[in-house]
């Protein structure tokens, strides 16, 4: 069946039932295996060294120093003095960092700032980007009811700081984006302070250099879509609070520490309603802690008051949000792919390619697996706290896809913090473990995510998988230059970049098809009624997989109107179409009459897409196309088919390149015709080398059965037009 399939045949059948079983193992299922058994060696091996004891310690209180700012590096120095003075250099790490501390915080914060400030102007939008945009530009009121009335699964924090930005500073990317940055920026000293409460001076340093070059949190600092590194702060920022809080701050504070607390709960859940899951993982941080308990109460208070904030939101959009089908495009995920995927993303970002990003799970689960079994042992609060926060985001953004197709990896950025802190624990036993081999073996796993992290960041802005800059700002420019009055722009498929890039260009702009996979002829009809109302449309198709997979609009575009021109534009292709009533404008005049009585009212010639005049020098290039389209008109109904020919000639008189066929592609017969139409006939010639400094095209059409040539009434069987070559 594959063969036949491959060779697009038939396969023949005998009668009677038949029982077809196609199977498929790609290379990657057997390298997920693999992955698969050594994990589970690998957990068989941790559980072996733990021994039994080690289940029976959950009645044992977590082993640190008094208060959580201690830290765990310093609890472990405190329980064994002779092995920290075994580890001299790692003494004089610590106080070097204490004396440098503010200039490394310093350094971090201008890597953190290179990495977010660079090209951050000069990447185009994407979709979303604009989409928000475009959102934001009526007042706080209009915004609120827009959402409302679209049913937007998002608050209307974001789009009031977009609204705010597009009021202060205007409306180039730069502006835009660049409160994301800022956040971004702000995020590096937060992720900081929280690494400093849980595990001393070396998890700040590794925290904040992973918030300040970690690819996820650059990709979110460089986004206009500000509510993901909001709420990646605020949740944060948060984390930080109840570590503070459990640490025993003056008394004088605390009020006002619970209330930071509930405005960053309700600002992460306002920010990005997926990132209040991780925050599930307070509870149980304070649960987990017998001394800790104490500080349920006004945690529970400071929860409510969040809940009180977020509430009115919530009860108003909720409604608009089910009634508008968000919630009824259901896939079907594996669930072995998402954890995979997302424990990439966790580790070193996205777009990475298989095998790599499968190899990048693999050190992320192995050290988060690591972690948490050291961290329940050293600190079970937070180990709880961590996993609870893991486990709460990933399963329900996995149930969540059940029943919305729309998803992306970064919807797991409110549980970053939490993964981190596995992968420090981790990486942290390994360092501290006793057996042979094992601090080399953490040196280098370290030494494998700093890199992995160092990587994805710059493939992302020098290779990116999928670069934000496509074309859109190259096309706007295209038809800017060459737009004329009673020009209109046509795509075919819902896109708000171009309603941004195009918003300073005074033209009428449609959509062709208004609705996802309609009928051909409605597609035909909405473009013969912008034909009747505009001289001259301007097309960019779009691939969209949900509205016009096929390219039927460009397709009826091709067969049916004079295109004008063709212009590469990044990943688009700038085209321009003249319906047939106002295609002679753009053609040059002819007026010759063959025998048959077909006139050649003009014809147009485009150089590798551009229109071009014969009579000035043209720079033919070997490889280039010269299309031509000839523009016939028949006195009378015809009788007889037609070949038509264009044939190229050098200097010397030798053919060089041709085309024939019927016209238009063999689409249009010339016994179709109708007495007194305008038929656009195009023929496309791939340019050979030419010498000399002259060449000719020569045109006219011949009998389809006897290849007889039609004279034209002025003599000779061909239009001859001349051309000059350039030097």
């Amino acid at each position: 069946m594959l063969r036949a399939n491959g060779g697009m045949m038939a396969l023949a059948l005998p009668a009677g039932e038949h029982r077809v079983e196609l199977r498929y193992a790609a290379p990657a299922v057997w390298i997920g295996l693999a992955l698969a058994a050594l994990g589970l060696v690998g957990l068989a091996m941790i559980c072996w060294r733990g021994g039994p004891p080690a289940w029976r310690r959950a009645e044992r209180e977590a082993v640190t120093s008094p208060g959580v700012a201690a830290g765990l590096a310093e609890a472990d120095a405190a329980e064994s003095p002779a092995a920290a003075a075994e580890r001299p250099w790692e003494v004089a790490l610590e106080a070097w960092l204490q004396r440098s501390w503010p200039w490394v915080l310093a350094g971090l914060l201008v890597l953190g700032a290179a990495l977010r400030l660079y090209h951050l102007g000069t990447q185009e939008l994407r979709g979303d980007e604009a989409f928000s945009v475009l959102m934001a530009q009526g007042s706080p009121g209009t915004i609120i009811h827009n959402l409302l009335a679209n049913g937007d699964p998002h608050s209307p924090l974001h789009y009031l700081l977009v609204h705010a930005t597009l009021s202060v500073a205007g409306w180039g990317e730069l502006a835009l984006r660049l409160p994301s940055a800022l956040l971004g920026l702000l995020a590096i000293p937060v992720f900081c302070w929280v690494g400093r409460q849980a595990g001393g001076r070396p998890w700040a340093l590794l925290l904040a250099l992973l918030a300040a070059g970690a690819q996820p949190l650059v990709w979110i600092g460089q986004d206009l879509r500000n509510q993901y590194v909001l709420a990646v702060l605020a949740s944060a920022a948060a984390t930080g609070l109840l570590l503070w809080q459990a640490s025993g701050p003056p008394r004088r504070w605390r009020a006002a520490g619970w209330l930071a607390y509930a405005l960053l709960l309700a600002l992460t859940v306002y920010g990005f309603y997926y990132a209040g899951l991780a925050l599930l993982g307070h509870g149980a941080y304070l649960l987990l802690h017998g001394e800790r308990r104490r500080l349920w109460l006004p945690w529970c208070l400071a929860v409510a008051l969040a809940v009180a904030l977020f509430l009115p939101w919530a009860l108003v959009a909720a409604p608009a949000v089910l009634a508008s089908n968000q919630l009824k495009s259901p896939t079907a995920p594996a669930l072995a792919p998402f954890v995979l995927e997302s424990a990439t993303y966790l580790t070193a970002g996205d777009g990475w390619a298989r095998p790599w990003g499968r190899g990048i799970a693999a050190l992320g689960l192995l050290l988060a697996g690591l972690g948490a079994r050291r961290l329940w042992r050293r600190d079970r609060a937070l180990a709880g706290a961590s996993l609870l926060a893991l486990l709460a985001t990933g399963l329900a953004l996995y149930l969540v896809r059940h029943l919305r197709s729309v998803y992306e990896p970064r919807y797991l950025l409110g549980s970053l913090l939490f993964w981190w802190v596995l992968l420090l624990s981790g990486l942290e036993g390994l360092w501290r473990s006793r057996r042979p081999g094992a601090r080399w073996l953490g040196a280098l796993l370290l030494a494998v995510l700093l890199a992995v992290n160092g990587v994805g960041v710059v493939r992302y802005h020098l290779a990116p998988a999928q670069p934000r800059t496509v074309g859109y700002r190259a096309a706007a420019a295209i038809i800017a230059a060459h737009a004329q009055p009673g020009d209109v722009f046509v795509r075919n498929a819902p896109d708000p970049c171009w309603d941004y890039y195009l918003r300073d260009l005074p033209m009428t702009r449609a959509m062709v098809p208004g609705e996802p996979l309609p009928e051909d002829d409605a597609i035909a009809r909405a473009l013969i009624t912008l034909g009747q109302e505009h001289d001259r449309l301007w097309f960019v198709p779009g691939m969209n997989p949900e509205w016009d997979p096929e390219q039927r609009a460009r397709h009826w575009l091709e067969y049916n109107m004079l295109r004008e021109r063709l212009e590469p534009a990044g990943f688009f292709t700038v085209l321009a179409y003249r319906p047939p009533r106002s295609a002679l404008r753009a053609m040059l005049a002819d007026g010759s009459e063959l025998e048959s009585a077909i006139t050649l009212e003009g014809y147009s010639l485009l150089l590798s897409g551009q229109p071009v005049d014969p009579a000035q020098p043209l720079a033919l290039h070997e490889g280039d196309t010269l299309e031509v389209t000839l523009a016939w008109r028949p006195a009378q109904r015809l009788e007889r088919d037609y070949t038509v020919f264009v044939h190229l000639l050098g200097q010397d008189g030798v053919l060089r390149t041709q085309h024939d066929g019927p016209p238009l592609l063999g689409t249009r017969p010339t016994t179709y015709w109708e007495a007194g139409e305008l038929v656009l006939d195009r023929h496309t010639l791939q340019l050979p080398a030419l010498e000399g400094e002259g060449a000719t095209l020569h045109l006219g059409m011949y009998d389809s059965v006897t290849v007889e040539r039609v004279p034209w009434r002025g003599g000779g069987d061909a239009r001859i037009i001349p051309l000059r070559l350039a030097p």
